[in-house]
Parts: structure tokens; sequence; C-alpha cells
């Protein structure tokens, strides 16, 4: 009824082998009867596939569909096991989006929003233009030093695009379109929420507001953040509900959330919401009590803790209780966040920065006695590694360090990024350094490239 139509491009799982090449699992699914795009093209160098993004950029306007860009995959599907994935995308796949649709419109004020770190956006509101097929009238400006940058003033006519036909981006202003009394936008120095002093740190490019705790728009959007999709999935509270209730004192804090059904009745006379809506609401409220660990550490919006970081976390402590034992009370434990591999020193500053803050240790508190975080579900796997501690240090020969750790992770192991008593086996390569020395001194394993992968494959 709809007239939809789909090109199918990958199988995303199957109980047997079914092809070695990226090419052959299209041919495969046109044999299902599926359809496949029939632009799709094999290259064989770098000239190849210039010449064929070229050709899609000629071709664009013609289709009967609108595209955005290519993507750029590995053939071979033993290499792109071999490659692996990052947090957000595949190693052996890449987009390379076309050129964006540009218009000119009028940029009417220059706003600022709070964000639930405390960051400051000036955001443009736009005369409203169509772009793309999408009617847009607001973009973001980043930060003060993009508005200084491109020199964005309040009345001025701007170029904009949909940055990979998504995103609204100002790429530039048209200055012989400036009226003559125009002027420079001046950044507050205040935040427009709460009046606290805004502060700039040396190695960071947002401006923040210096009210962490007490600021009302930072604590509307960890509300916000807590219940989405992404964190706990709590539907039916949607935005400006969320900003009415706070400002009405049903919504103070997030744990305020799982008291939403003492007051039903109350909730029900609310603007938008009947038996019905607020029935599902308290149900998947009741149901995110039970989430799992990583959803729960996302939720909380602890700066540089997204969602791949929570999920490391999750896999390396049983509950949450364990992560703020370790960091309330860190001189009791020999094991360390730094040990943990993929976790970075900024993730690191910023958990310990949120649990040794007294407010936020009781706020989680206050959580922890509504809701009942699951660990994660972990593979079962066999094996001789399976839960040991290792550390790779120097050059291995027959495979790179991030598909080893890739290897050692898919094995049951937990992989290092520094030397403890904690730690079973050091592996090394050529030129090992430092770690090889404390190991020896600690009295860990050392096992060269050639016996570990005899001790994984035994």
């Amino acid at each position: 009824n709809r007239n939809l139509k789909f090109y199918a491009y990958a199988i995303g799982y199957s109980s047997e082998d079914l092809c070695i090449k990226q090419s052959e699992v299209l041919k495969k699914i046109n044999d299902f009867g599926f359809k496949t795009n029939s632009l799709s093209r094999i290259c064989s160098c770098f000239n190849e596939i210039i010449e064929n993004f070229n050709h899609l950029e000629r071709i664009r306007s013609k289709l009967e569909y609108d595209i955005d860009g290519v993507v750029h995959k590995v053939n071979n599907i033993n290499l792109q096991s071999r490659l692996g994935n990052i947090s957000k995308s595949p190693r052996w796949a890449i987009a390379q989006k076309l050129p964006s649709d540009k218009v000119e419109t009028k940029i009417i004020s220059i706003d600022v929003q709070v964000g639930r770190t405390g960051a400051i956006t000036p955001v443009a509101r736009l005369q409203q233009v169509t772009v793309g097929g999408v009617v847009v009238s607001n973009a973001s400006l980043h930060n003060d030093d993009e508005i200084k940058r491109k020199d964005i003033r309040v009345n001025d006519i701007v170029v904009l695009e949909r940055a990979g036909d998504v995103i609204p981006h100002i790429l530039e202003v048209v200055k012989s379109k400036r009226l003559l009394d125009s002027k420079s936008f001046i950044f507050p120095l205040t935040c427009p929420s709460c009046g606290s002093k805004l502060l700039k740190q040396n190695d960071d490019a947002i401006i923040r507001c210096s009210n962490t705790n007490f600021c009302n728009a930072q604590i509307i959007e960890r509300i916000k953040h807590f219940i989405s999709r992404d964190a706990m999935n709590i539907e039916g509270l949607g935005e400006k509900q969320i900003e009415v209730f706070f400002n009405k004192g049903i919504l103070q804090k997030i744990p305020d959330i799982y008291n939403l059904y003492k007051i039903k009745e109350q909730l029900i006379k609310e603007k938008g919401f009947g038996v019905k809506s607020i029935n599902n609401l308290l149900q998947s409220i009741e149901n995110s009590k039970e989430n799992y660990l990583d959803k729960v550490i996302f939720g909380l919006g602890i700066r540089f803790v997204g969602k791949k970081t929570s999920r490391i976390l999750a896999l390396n402590f049983n509950s949450l209780y364990d992560l703020i034992n370790l960091i309330i009370n860190e001189q009791i434990y020999e094991n360390s966040l730094s040990e943990i591999d993929q976790i970075g020193e900024k993730s690191i500053n910023e958990l310990y920065k949120f649990f040794k803050d007294n407010n936020n240790f009781k706020i989680v508190e206050e959580l922890l006695t509504y809701i009942k975080p699951k660990q994660i579900e972990k593979p079962e796997i066999v094996g001789n590694v399976v839960g040991k501690k290792i550390v790779f240090t120097g050059t291995l020969e027959k495979i790179s360090r991030s598909e080893a750790k890739n290897i050692a992770e898919n094995k049951g192991a937990i992989v290092s990024s520094s030397i403890s008593k904690n730690i079973d086996f050091l592996i090394i390569g050529d030129n090992p350094g430092s770690k090889k020395k404390k190991a020896i001194e600690l009295g860990i394993q050392i096992l060269t490239e050639e016996e570990w992968i005899n001790l994984i494959n035994g």
C-alpha cells in the first residue's frame, strides 16, 4: 500500500558459512529472491574506487531513490572478520559521502542551550528553508570558537547544508549581504539557566556551567538521558513532559522516576496523558528496574562514559556496587580502573570525579534502592584462557596487536594494559620494554607469541 521497496545488502546471521566474499553474499541474496542494488561493483584498486564514486555522483540525480554516499567494503569475508569492528562501525567498511545540497537562509537569533554535562551549545534560529527535502529552522553552532572562526552574527545570510544529508550545518557567512550595523555575537558569561559562572578548561573547546549539581537545565537533561532508548529505554515520558514535571516539582532527580506510581491519579489529569498512557508509562518504568548493568552505567550520563565504555565496565564488574566500592575505597583494592583495557584516562578521571561527588553518590545510592541491574550476558566460552588476565607488549610478528586482543577476548581472556600482580600472563613480541622487567619482578608467567598461540589453540 505504501509502495515501499527494499534493497538487501548483507546477511545478519547464518547457521552456516554461505560465502567467502561480499559479492557472493549479494548473489546468494538474489538467489533467495530478494533485490540487491545493481550499482554494486567490485573494484581492484584505489583508482577504480574513486572512478566508481565519481560515476555515482554523476548519475545521482537520475536515480529513482535518494542516496547520500557510497560504502566501500572489503570483499573477502575472512578479512572482514580479522579487521573486526569498533563500537559504532566496522573496520572493513567506510562511507564516503556525496556533496550535500546547499541553500542560503537568514539567522533570526542565536540562543544557547545547556546540556547534561553543563556544555553550553549555541544554536542558530533560522528563517525556515528547505534543504535536501527537509524543512530546517535550527542549526547547532557547536561552540564559541566556531562562531568566532566563521564570524557568525544575528541577521547574517548564511550558506546552509545538511552534513551527510542529515544534520543542518552552517558552512559560511555571505559577507556581501551583511547589514552595515551588524555586531559580533557576544557569548554569555553566566549560565542562562542558573546564572552561575561559565568556565572553559584549557584543553576543552566547550564552555561549561560551573554549577554541576544544582543547575536545573543540567538536571533536566540528565533525566532525559537516563530514560532514553540507549539507556534505560523508558517509553511514554517525552522531553517536554519531563520539563513540565520538573517545573511542577514532580521530577527533581533521576530516582523520582520510580515514585511516579504514587501519584498515578494526579498524572492521569496532566495534559497529554490518560489512563492508558499512564499505565503504559508505569509498566515501562517497572520493566526498567531489571535492566542490564551497562544500560544503567550509560544512563547516569557520566562524561566520557559512552555505550562502549559502559559495556566494558559492565563486563569487568558484577554490580554497580563493585564499581563504586573500587572508586571510593581504591586503596583497599589491588586492581584499578587503569588496568582495564580500552578504558581511557579521561573516562577514568570522570568516573572518579562522578562517584566521589557526594551529591552524585547519594542519587546513585537512592536509585539502587529501586532498581536491580542485571549482569551483562557473557557468551559461554571454554578454553585454557577463560577468565585469565593478560597483557600484550612488544611487536607481534604473525598478527597485529589489536587483532591479538580481539582473539584473546573472544577466547574469554581479560586484556589489560598494565602489569600488576593480578595478571596471569604477559605475552611478549619484539622489543617488550619495561613491562617484561616488571613481570619478572612480580613472578608473572611470560609467553612468547608462539607459546600464546599454542595455548589458546590447545
